[in-house]
């Protein structure tokens, strides 16, 4: 295969997990449960996973640009540091056992 097919088979596939994140952050707001599971009849993706996919398609999508740039860099570093201090915020929470709310954000309770 070509470079030039490769790199449009990534775009597709970074531009596909783009909108399934979208797509799970449309259910949660507007309570919508069949967005908010891949296959209907899983668990529901949570909002922090979704955020994190998009982060992480996105900072994959600019690095698959042929001509990388510092810009470009920044911006997939960026990217990926939301995923990372996501993925280390709710790690912490399992952790610690401390709440930070935004399950109850999530599942529309109050508090």
């Amino acid at each position: 295969m070509s470079s030039g097919r490769l790199r449009k088979i990534s775009e597709c596939c970074h531009a596909t997990v783009i909108l399934g994140g979208i797509a799970v952050l449309a259910g949660w707001h507007f309570e919508i449960s069949a967005l908010k599971t891949v296959l209907p009849g899983l668990i529901s993706m949570k909002a922090n996973t979704a955020i994190g996919l998009i982060a992480l398609a996105s900072s994959g999508m600019v690095l698959a640009n042929s001509r990388l740039t510092n810009l470009s860099r920044t911006m997939a570093i960026c990217f990926s540091m939301i995923a990372f201090i996501l993925g280390v915020l709710t790690l912490s929470e399992y952790l610690l056992r401390i709440d930070s709310g935004r399950r109850s954000v999530e599942s529309g309770a109050t508090t």
